[in-house]
């Protein structure tokens, strides 16, 4: 009991060592369509939106009546 269990162990440690790893891509072609500007941007643009909201619900808390659905939709979404 005790040689197959260390066999199997031997196996499985062989096994996880030898393995080939591959660099994490998100496709096998290299397109150049993801790279770091176009990540930079959608950063830039969500910080604009959630700047925008946070105005937005300012504005919408200082009204005499404020529309509270839309206060509920800003502060959900953003």
């Amino acid at each position: 009991m005790f040689a197959t269990s260390l066999t199997s162990l031997m196996i499985l440690s062989i096994s996880l060592v030898s393995r080939p790893t591959e660099p994490p891509v998100h496709c096998q072609v290299p397109c150049g369509i993801y790279g770091d500007m176009m990540r930079i941007e959608m950063l830039m643009e969500d910080a604009a939106t959630i700047e925008r909201g946070m105005s937005q619900i300012t504005a919408l808390s200082a009204e005499s009546k404020p529309n509270f659905n839309q206060l509920v939709r800003w502060t959900m979404n953003k």
